[in-house]
């Protein structure tokens, strides 16, 4: 999975956002982490969480 952290400054200080986005193994996004790791389990992916 990959994901991607975006900050978005929202014009006062110390202010804004934090956008994710999630990724899939052949590059779709996907709105949750959970949705990514059960298109990992279709595909036989294991994944580990330490």
């Amino acid at each position: 999975m990959v994901a991607e952290k975006r900050y978005v400054p929202s014009g006062r200080e110390d202010l804004g956002r934090i956008y994710k986005y999630y990724y899939d193994p052949t590059g779709h996004m996907c709105y949750s982490k959970r949705e990514v790791l059960f298109a990992w389990k279709q595909m036989n992916i294991i994944f580990l969480d330490t």
